[in-house]
């Protein structure tokens, strides 16, 4: 049921408006992250709306610029709506950093992403970001895509690696945390509303493959392939920067094992002891570091790093900056006023409607910065001292709680929150279906978890800034509940599955036996 949740029981999100029909293909998202890979030489993080409306006027022969001037469309440079019109010199010169067959092939891939969406919808998308995700994953999009033409057929067959990557981590997690762990996964999986903006990722290529790769970092931690672990960690930090949390979290343990033995022993432990007792931590922040090295080098390799990590870096900054309504965390919180929603302020005289509903939240989150700040702090000291008595993977799991503290995450982001029973399992063995769970650590995570889709459900209806103003009121109140029992248990200096230990099985009493044997065999009756 889950999975059929999360890919619509098999009806697909879009249709095909040249073929028309219903299509596997997710047109929205694949028209920003195929030309952006494929063609990141030429566009690199700005150039894929200029050159998207460039291919339309050439594969029109004869549409003069004059006539689709006012089509409103974002400038990836400032990140702010304009018109074509405007933009109209870098539109014409955008054309000259492609070679003649490099642009012959960007346009026919343009025409497919225009045929299957239809003309309207096509230069209507360019109102979105463009491609935000770094440039380790432009690389492995880039290996994947390079040589293929935008078709049906190429992204149908590409979307096919997300449902294989799912597959594969439920599985891992199966035969690492047991079959109880990874339902209750898979179930918060698919019926999460964190997954959706509209529609979710189904039909996308690589857009699951961050999670993918913090949920295989947490089995190989479990199983103590430590440097493995970091490095799946590291990875999926390098695909979409904010994960990098899970990976940083490695060090949270071994420094208040540190604190730890300085407290007891009067002395801070010799760097020979640490790193004996503290190997399984060394070794998998050796990973993680080993492996941002190396990816880091290979995507500077070829694209160069200012072109790609200085330009990304630039985008990301401003991205993160404006306001947007789907987007949730503490920031969202502290910024919201009901006399300032969007349905009150947003200005349709604008070229952005919106942009009067976002000013209206950079000026409320300036007035109101040492409530974001304490907000942030709340959080972020209560997960330093949860973490005291964790293990490497619960803490990882324990770090990407700190996703919307920090940052301003677009809602589908936050699809992650499945991944975090993970953080409250047994060290023992997995616990077999036919025994009960009990009262333990990991059922509670596991129902708030799975509470806060619920919950979700009734938040729908509103306009999109007051939906995920209540998301962010879900996930930062569901975050809060189960840090509290683990800065408990932290405190107490218990690890932090040791809430409530499963109940014992009962004691079998045996049957009294006959009072004529008891007699015969001399054995006093009452009477």
């Amino acid at each position: 049921m889950s999975v059929g949740c999360y890919y619509h029981f098999g009806m697909p999100q879009f249709r095909d408006e040249a073929k028309g029909r219903i299509s596997l293909v997710h047109p929205w998202d694949m028209r920003n992250y195929f030309p952006v890979a494929k063609y990141f030489d030429e566009l690199h993080f700005d150039g894929v709306y200029l050159a998207s409306v460039a291919a339309h006027l050439d594969n029109h022969p004869g549409m003069r610029p004059e006539s689709i001037a006012g089509i409103h469309m974002r400038d990836l440079n400032t990140n702010e709506i304009t018109t074509a019109g405007q933009l109209m010199d870098q539109i014409n010169e955008v054309r000259t950093h492609f070679k003649p067959e490099r642009w012959e092939s960007f346009k026919q891939d343009m025409k497919y992403f225009e045929d299957n969406m239809g003309t309207g919808a096509y230069l209507g998308s360019m109102q979105d970001h463009g491609g935000n995700a770094t440039p380790v994953w432009i690389m492995a999009a880039y290996l994947l895509w390079k040589n293929a033409p935008a078709s049906e057929a190429t992204l149908t067959l590409t979307g096919l690696v997300d449902p294989v990557l799912w597959a594969f981590l439920f599985f891992v997690i199966a035969r690492t945390f047991g079959a109880r762990v990874m339902l209750v996964t898979l179930i918060a999986w698919g019926t999460t509303d964190f997954s959706r903006f509209g529609t979710n990722l189904m039909g996308s290529t690589l857009r699951a493959d961050w999670m993918v790769a913090l949920g295989l970092g947490a089995c190989a931690l479990r199983k103590e392939r430590w440097a493995l672990g970091g490095g799946l960690l590291a990875y999926g930090g390098l695909i979409r920067a904010f994960p990098a949390f899970a990976g940083l979290f490695l060090t949270v343990p071994p420094i208040w094992w540190a604190i730890d033995q300085r407290r007891a022993t009067g002395k801070v432990p010799s760097w020979k002891e640490f790193a004996r007792v503290q190997r399984p931590a060394l070794r998998a922040i050796a990973g993680a570091a080993g492996t941002v090295v190396v990816l880091v080098g290979l995507s500077s390799a070829l694209f160069g790093f200012s072109a790609s990590w200085g330009t990304w870096t630039k985008k990301i900054v401003m991205h993160a900056e404006q306001p947007n309504s789907n987007h949730v965390g503490i920031r969202n919180l502290v910024a919201f006023s009901p006399d300032l929603v969007a349905r009150k302020v947003a200005d349709q005289n604008r070229l952005e409607p919106w942009s009067a509903w976002q000013d209206t939240q950079r000026q409320t989150l300036a007035r109101r910065k040492p409530l974001f700040y304490l907000g942030v702090l709340a959080f972020f000291a209560a997960a330093l001292v949860a973490a005291r008595r964790m293990r490497l993977e619960q803490a990882a799991m324990l770090g990407l709680m700190m996703i919307p503290v920090f940052f301003y995450p677009a809602n589908y982001y936050c699809h992650y929150v499945f991944l975090l029973p993970l953080l409250a399992t047994r060290k023992e063995s997995p616990q077999p279906l036919n025994e009960p769970e009990g009262r333990t650590s990991f059922a509670r995570v596991s129902a708030i978890i799975l509470a806060m889709g619920i919950i979700q459900v009734p938040t729908l209806s509103a306009w999109s800034d007051v939906v995920y103003t209540y998301q962010s009121i879900i996930i930062l109140g569901g975050f809060a509940l189960i840090l509290l029992p683990l800065v408990r248990n932290a405190l107490r200096g218990l690890p932090p599955e040791a809430e409530s230990p499963p109940p014992p099985p009962p004691v079998p009493v045996p049957a009294p036996e006959p009072e004529g044997k008891a007699a015969a065999e001399g054995v006093p009756v009452a009477v």
